[in-house]
């Protein structure tokens, strides 16, 4: 027994249809306009390079920002060692054993 919607539209089958049976339409040119083949739009293998070129620029421009912020803090470091250094000489003179 079939139901109400077989009924109306036929038996549920595996439909196939007509698909890549029709011919494409051609394209006309008008006179004085050049062919130019169809622009396809940028693959997604461009599309994942762009985005890995633009990852990877980005981490290189973080690391140099990087080096430079290490580098101003070890001068700050070492201008830092040498005044302790310096202020430490006197006191270190006072210590020494006179003989």
């Amino acid at each position: 027994m079939e139901s109400a919607t077989q009924q109306r539209y036929g038996p549920k089958g595996n439909f196939q249809g007509h698909q890549g049976t029709f011919p494409r339409p051609k394209m006309h040119i008008p006179p004085g306009f050049p062919h130019q083949p169809p622009q396809h739009a940028p693959s997604q293998e461009h599309e994942l390079r762009a985005m890995l070129k633009q990852l990877l620029q980005g981490q290189a421009d973080d690391v140099m920002e990087t080096s430079k912020k290490l580098a101003e803090i070890n001068s700050k470091i070492e201008s830092l060692t040498t005044r302790v250094h310096t202020l430490e000489k006197p006191y270190l003179l006072l210590l020494l054993p006179v003989f």
